[in-house]
Order: structure tokens, then C-alpha cells, then sequence
């Protein structure tokens, strides 16, 4: 498995050269295999982590990100998204302990995206709120076609109370091709804390309907959760 994986590696790495020697700008720069998850095993850790986050399920993400970083412990992305979700859980010191770790593992070779994700995460941490807003900045500017970057700029804003800038961001790309179902879940939270129910509940009922047309009942729970919330803070005239 490992041996077919760094293979396909290496033949990617060998696309990407090409293309690049080409001039067509159609890819970024290409990566050198070192700066690549090194096994197979710890790609799938690392994605299961961020599935699960989707999920909101942060105990199996932790497991999940702590895992990859066993398997590749030389790569700063499992360890940024282990701080990352230990923010979550409000684990102030093994956030702040993983977001050390993986700004050591940022080297010149790191990919762009790999080292502001690595270094927002560990200005997050050492509350250097200013600069981490840059880095996520950064990320939603260099890479605009992303929807992950989209929403952890706006989860940023949401962790620091800029709940209107968060609002903005989910508002501004929810009606194009980056929109997730879960941009309009987490508007359904948003305005809920801003005692704006009825926007609400209209978030809640599309993040319910997409979550289940994909067929993902994690998600649909979560909306259900969400819109059961609103009728609660609503009260009888709900």
C-alpha cells in the first residue's frame, strides 16, 4: 500500500514538473516529495480528522489528527489541525503545545497553503489574534476557490465575538460553487446568537434540505439540532 502510494506520489510530482517546465500557470509550483504526507495511512488519518470536524465530532478528530501525526511526524499539518481542534475543546495547553510543534515543522519547502494554515494556528494560540487574521487573510486571498479557507476565516471571526464579519463571509459565498450545507448551518448559529430567529430558522431548514439530498445524517442531525434550538429560544409563539 505504502509502495503504490509513493509511487503515485512521485508520478504526480513528475506531472506537476512537467506542467510547470511548460509555463501554462494550470498548476502551482511543484512539491518536493519530502514535503508530502509520507504515508498512505496518515493521508487517511488526516482525512478522516477533517471529516469528522465537518461532522463536528472534535474527540474523533483529535484521535483522528493525534494519529496522522504519529504516522508522519515530520509533516506540520496534522499537527496544526490537532491544535486546531484542541481550540475546540478549549485544551488551552495542548493547543498551544501541537501549534509549537507544527510551527517547528514549517521548513522553506512547506507548501504555501500547509505553512499560513500551520502559522494561523499558532498565532491563534499564542493569542496573537492580529496576526493570525492576516494568515487566514492570506489563505481566503491566495487560494479564493477553497471553501475550507472561506470558513475558517469566518470561524476565526466567530471564536473572536466578530460575529457580523463571520455573517459576511458565509453570506458572500454561500449563493456560488464554494458553498457547503455547513456554511448555512453555521449561519442558522450565528444568527441564533444574535437573536435573529427567523433568519435562523430559514438557515437551518436549507442546511437541513442540501444535508439531506447528499444523504449525510450527521449533518442533517445537526440542522434538526439547530432549528430545535430556535423553537426553544422562541418560545410558545414559535
Amino acid at each position: 500500500k505504502d509502495a503504490a502510494y509513493s509511487r503515485i506520489v512521485a508520478l504526480a510530482g513528475l506531472i506537476e514538473r512537467h506542467f510547470a517546465s511548460q509555463g501554462s500557470g494550470a498548476l502551482p509550483p511543484a512539491r518536493p516529495l519530502s514535503v508530502r504526507l509520507r504515508t498512505l495511512d496518515a493521508v487517511q488519518a488526516l482525512e478522516s480528522g477533517l471529516m469528522a470536524m465537518e461532522r463536528l465530532e472534535y474527540a474523533a478528530a483529535r484521535e483522528a489528527f493525534a494519529r496522522a501525526a504519529t504516522l508522519d511526524g515530520r509533516h506540520p499539518l496534522p499537527q496544526a489541525w490537532l491544535s486546531r481542534v484542541e481550540q475546540l475543546l478549549r485544551h488551552t495547553d495542548a493547543a498551544g503545545e501541537a501549534a509549537d510543534r507544527a510551527a517547528r515543522l514549517v521548513t522553506d519547502d512547506t507548501p504555501v497553503s500547509d505553512a499560513l494554515v500551520s502559522r494561523a494556528v499558532w498565532a491563534t494560540a499564542r493569542q496573537d489574534f492580529r496576526g493570525a487574521e492576516a494568515l487566514y487573510q492570506e489563505l481566503v486571498a491566495r487560494y479564493p476557490d477553497e471553501p475550507r479557507w472561506q470558513g475558517e476565516l469566518a470561524s476565526f471571526y466567530e471564536r473572536q465575538g466578530r460575529l457580523d464579519d463571520a455573517v459576511a463571509i458565509y453570506q458572500r459565498v454561500r449563493g456560488t460553487p464554494l458553498a457547503l450545507p455547513r456554511f448555512d448551518l453555521d449561519l442558522c448559529r450565528l444568527y441564533a446568537r444574535r437573536d435573529d430567529l427567523s433568519r435562523a430558522r430559514e438557515h437551518a431548514r436549507l442546511a437541513i434540505a442540501q444535508y439531506r439530498e447528499m444523504g449525510f445524517r450527521s449533518g442533517e442531525a445537526q440542522a434538526l439540532l439547530c432549528e430545535a434550538d430556535i423553537l426553544r429560544l422562541g418560545g410558545a409563539g414559535e
